[in-house]
């Protein structure tokens, strides 16, 4: 729980000094009232934790400033709520700006504020500098000498002489005003309780410092925060009664409080309450909790940053944990329930899991607002078409199943780590194409993931099981999942959805859809333009030793790893079977790609060229002849009117591949899809030989684009028939293939 509380904390402290300042000193200028007010609501909105609001604020403060003083401080101020926000690059132009214009007092503040950035970015010497220059700036200023002290100790080495200290703490003690004391109290208590027992006693000293203090201020806010700190500490120290007491008389100060003012910290609360409660036995007052910590949750998810300190994301750290901890409550409470009690407990938690999988897949995208959910009517499934949802948990698997009769659910006693090192060994052994090391593990996961659903999957005459897996079994392709005589793609048309509520159901019209494809068998100019570390990902690439060679005997082994002599055969066979547009090598450049896609003529886009899909989407891209197209770029591509009133109904991603070992790395094709703004994208999970590609996908298109079957029943029969072929019968040849989004 310490990662969560720095998330929440760790900004507001640091800046909280400056805020302060910024608010005394925009008093005092003869400034246009409007411009106090916006100054005066975009900092109360951020110490509110509502990040949005306070940026339109002080933007606007900064937009309408009289002149140079009140530009610098609303600068100022904006760059601290930016900074709060994960906005890196946005708060350093805002603090620098800030900071060149300053001296002084103000100065300090805004240094403050920029090691804050600097630590942010892992600049660890950076921060340093501007935090020691804070103390310069602010010499005679107890409360800026202490904050920038405070900052220098989150610094200090493991080992060596403990960053905080008795006399620190009664320095901070004798600040004049409660507020700020309690603010600094609440850094000091937390940094304290990080340096383990030794800096125990000091911590439980300054939380209940700064209790007292924040009761004194008046300031709810900062009464709830400090409760909810030492809370979590005694939670930490495995105090549970005193953690959940210390927790309800933390609610209670809250409710009499404006839920905008202290919304975030009521989210802690309730949750920290749910898992004490659940850890009690009390399964229905840990439900109700964590119902209650989920509906504040989704409230102010869009004020959430995407990363946070120290590499992790919001995701991991504070909105996976309550989705899925609610879905596993609602589970665990209809134990034993009738059957229509098991159906909307099944409901309910599907609901859960895609709040959690739309989350990640923003987090992913960088992207609060990059996923819409699908309309009502989009959520009905066709019959025979149903979706499995794999909920690991940590003592158990849960198999949640929808289809058009209804949801229902499947407990499977194992544990995540079982599940993790079969997902593993299957993976391992699937691109070892000489060996038959996966199949024991494909059938072991077989048996935990497919059949304790054989009966329900045959009660609703399923033909399509659509795939929603999530963490170490996504890089797995289930088709190869394996029964003792079959592998699953022989039983069922398979599709892949990183959530149903991101996924457009709509049905292909018409079996003839006009086609772009373009392909790069031998990499032109991009080469020039690439760092090789950015390539690593592609496995060609990796497997060529660079180290220690010019640079031109590294561009020259690039050219060589990078070639896709299958492409030209691909291409013209596609040619055959679909017409359109074909763009070949020195033609594929990002221009000539872009002003032929942009006509919005196309509802097949088919690209044959190296790329690799990262842990995010900014270590995402294909290469074009020229140069790179990101996912953004593909997104500024594809942006025009003409695809929203008919959007690209396929992108095939022929010689993309996955990065080995991220479990989040699949979520890029889905993430290409909403970039493309693409119904569906069909991909590989790992490098496949240019004649089972060329197979595969002479296959898949004669059936979808010439015979008119769906998507997912046409990548089935092109799987199927390398599958019974002697030379491709392996899973390595065809097992790869998948397809994200509409299966239809």
């Amino acid at each position: 729980m310490q990662v969560l509380q720095f998330l929440l904390h760790s900004v507001i402290f640091a800046i909280a000094t400056g805020a302060a300042l910024l608010c005394a000193s925009a008093g005092s200028l003869a400034s246009p009232p409007d411009w106090n007010l916006l100054l005066a609501r975009g900092i109360e909105a951020r110490q509110a934790g509502s990040l949005i609001e306070s940026v339109d604020a002080l933007t606007a403060a900064r937009d309408s400033a009289a002149g140079p003083p009140e530009r610098l401080l609303a600068n100022a101020a904006l760059g601290a709520s930016l900074l709060q926000a994960r906005r890196l690059d946005q708060a350093g132009n805002a603090l620098r700006e800030a900071y060149a214009g300053m001296d002084g007092h103000h100065k300090a503040g805004v240094a403050n504020d920029l090691g804050n950035l600097a630590l942010a970015l892992n600049d660890r010497v950076g921060a340093t500098r501007f935090y020691q220059e804070a103390r310069s700036l602010g010499s005679g200023d107890p409360e800026v000498d202490l904050l920038a002290q405070l900052n220098l100790a989150r610094l200090a080495p493991a080992s060596g002489k403990a960053p905080l200290s008795a006399d620190l703490l009664a320095r901070i003690r004798g600040l004049a005003e409660p507020a700020t004391r309690s603010r600094y109290l609440l850094n000091f208590a937390q940094q304290a309780a990080a340096m383990g027992q030794d800096g125990l006693a000091l911590s439980y000293a300054a939380y209940s410092d700064a209790i007292g203090d924040a009761q004194a201020s008046g300031s709810a806010r900062l009464l709830v925060e400090a409760l909810d700190a030492l809370a979590q500490l005694y939670e930490d120290s495995h105090r549970a009664d005193d953690a959940r007491a210390l927790s309800e008389r933390a609610l209670h100060t809250a409710s009499s409080a404006p839920l905008g003012l202290v919304q975030d910290i009521v989210v802690r609360l309730e949750w920290r309450q749910s898992r004490l409660l659940k850890a009690a036995g009390r399964v229905d007052e840990a439900l109700a909790a964590m119902h209650r910590a989920a509906a504040q949750l989704e409230a102010l998810r869009q004020d959430l940053p995407i990363e946070v300190d120290g590499g992790k994301t919001s995701f991991a750290s504070l909105l996976r944990p309550i989705y899925v901890g609610l879905a596993d409550l609602i589970l665990q409470r209809q134990q034993g329930g009738s059957a229509s009690e098991r159906q909307l407990a099944a409901a309910q938690a599907i609901g859960m899991l895609e709040l959690s999988r739309q989350a990640e897949l923003q987090d992913y995208l960088g992207e609060r607002c990059a996923v819409l959910s699908a309309t009502a009517d989009q959520q009905s499934l066709p019959a025979g078409v149903a979706v499995l949802y794999p909920l690991v948990l940590e003592d158990r698997l849960e198999l949640l199943l929808k289809s058009g009769s209804g949801a229902s659910y499947r407990t499977v006693r194992t544990g995540a780590g079982v599940l993790q090192r079969l997902a593993a060994d299957m993976a391992d052994g699937l691109r070892s194409y000489d060996s038959d090391d996966y199949l024991s593990p494909a059938q072991q996961l077989y048996n935990l993931l497919l059949r304790p659903v054989h009966g329900e999957l045959a009660a609703a005459q399923i033909s399509t099981l659509v795939i929603a897996s999530e963490g170490f079994l996504r890089p797995i392709p289930f088709a190869a999942l394996h029964d003792g005589k079959q592998f699953l793609v022989e039983k069922f048309a398979l599709g892949t959805v990183t959530g149903m509520s991101m996924t457009d159901q709509t049905v292909s019209q018409g079996a003839v859809m006009s086609s772009l494809v373009v392909g790069l068998s031998e990499p032109g100019a991009v080469l020039e333009k690439l760092d090789p570390a950015k390539l690593l990902g592609i496995a060609q690439v990796a497997r060529a030793n660079l180290q220690d060679k010019s640079a031109a005997e590294r561009r020259s082994a690039m050219r060589e790893a990078l070639l896709l002599p299958g492409v030209e055969g691909e291409l013209s066979a596609l040619g055959r079977t679909l017409g359109g547009t074909r763009l070949l090598n020195n033609e594929f450049t990002v221009q000539r790609f872009s002003k032929e896609a942009t006509t919005g003529n196309y509802r097949i886009l088919h690209i044959a060229s190296h790329g690799v899909f990262g842990g995010d989407a900014g270590s995402s891209f294909i290469l074009a002849s020229d140069d790179v197209l990101s996912m953004n770029g593909l997104q500024s591509i594809l942006r025009s009117d003409n695809f929203k009133r008919a959007p690209i109904d396929l992108l095939t991603l022929s010689a993309c591949e996955t990065a080995e070992g991220n479990d989040r790395a699949p979520l890029g094709f889905s993430g290409a899809a909403i970039k493309a703004r693409a119904r569906s994208v069909l991909g590989t999970l790992w490098p496949v030989v240019d004649d089972a590609a060329q197979q595969v996908m002479a296959h898949f298109y004669s059936g979808f684009a010439a015979k008119g079957f769906g998507k997912a029943a046409a990548l089935r029969q092109a799987q199927v028939a390398l599958l019974r072929d002697a030379a491709t019968g392996h899973p390595f040849y065809w097992a790869p293939f998948t397809l994200v989004g509409n299966w239809q």
